[in-house]
């Protein structure tokens, strides 16, 4: 793995003299847990949101097909905010357990499913993407069985695949809308860390910044968004073991004692 070069920041940027900046892009909130996380590091941590969220909740009514929620096999989960959308379900979901199965992509989102739906996941994928869980669910199931699909606007598509190859009718419900910030050029001085979540955020965050290309060292959460950022021509990426605040921390740490030892040797 190439060292990262430590940044001398320009007097534009207000932060400790020497540290890696480390630019997380997703909206505040999520971005919380690794934030606090890396308070731990030498690394000055730079807000720069590149998505935002517009919900557009489960209002209870009639689901696609004019079909209820008893009619579905499994409920899959493949964002906290698809759980989010669907917290009207609550009572309803808790009625129809344990007939109807939960499934979540990873801990953040099973998480958010106890928070919200009251409910332990029956599945929670095993490498915390669409892929995994469709595979992992449909051993679970008939072949033939429905299968609602709570999310946003743009997927990777993966999850539905899976499922449909074994035979799975899977079906779609919009509960939030992925929203493209307004972005300024983002003010960092020589190399960097930035940690994308999604192709999109990856997409956004190099149309704004095309200039960083070549000082960025990239994490991403999860092998989608590693194989967008890598046909974008960027080098540098790093997927950690789990796409979860310790892992990536962990990475991140790990970056920075391996620059801070490639300084040490000149």
């Amino acid at each position: 793995m190439a060292r990262i070069p430590i940044d001398r920041p320009a007097s534009d940027v207000r932060s400790a003299p020497g540290r890696i900046s480390v630019v997380l892009t997703r909206e505040p909130a999520d971005n919380a847990p690794l934030a606090a996380r890396l308070r731990a590091l030498p690394v000055r941590v730079i807000e720069y949101p590149c998505i935002a969220t517009e919900m557009l909740p489960w209002d209870g009514g009639p689901l696609p097909g004019n079909r209820t929620l008893s009619d579905f096999a499994a409920i899959a989960f493949a964002s906290r905010r698809a759980v989010l959308g669907m917290a009207r379900a609550a009572d309803a979901i808790l009625a129809i357990s344990p007939q109807t199965l939960i499934a979540a992509v990873g801990d953040a989102t099973a998480a958010e499913v106890r928070k919200t739906l009251g409910r332990e996941p029956d599945l929670v994928a095993s490498s915390s993407t669409g892929e995994s869980m469709g595979q992992e669910l449909a051993k679970l199931l008939p072949k033939g069985a429905l299968v609602l699909a709570p999310s946003g606007d743009h997927t990777t598509g993966n999850f539905q695949a899976a499922l449909a190859e074994a035979g799975m009718e899977v079906v779609p419900l919009l509960v939030y809308r992925n929203v493209a910030p307004a972005l300024s050029p983002l003010e960092v001085v020589g190399p960097f860390i930035v940690v994308l979540s999604s192709p999109s955020t990856a997409e956004r965050f190099f149309a704004a910044n095309p200039d960083k290309r070549d000082a960025a060292t990239v994490v991403v959460m999860g092998p989608t968004t590693a194989k967008r950022v890598r046909e974008m021509g960027i080098s540098r990426v790093v997927v950690p073991v789990k796409p979860d605040p310790d892992a990536i921390a962990d990475c991140i740490r790990d970056l920075v004692r391996e620059s801070d030892a490639g300084s040490a040797g000149e």
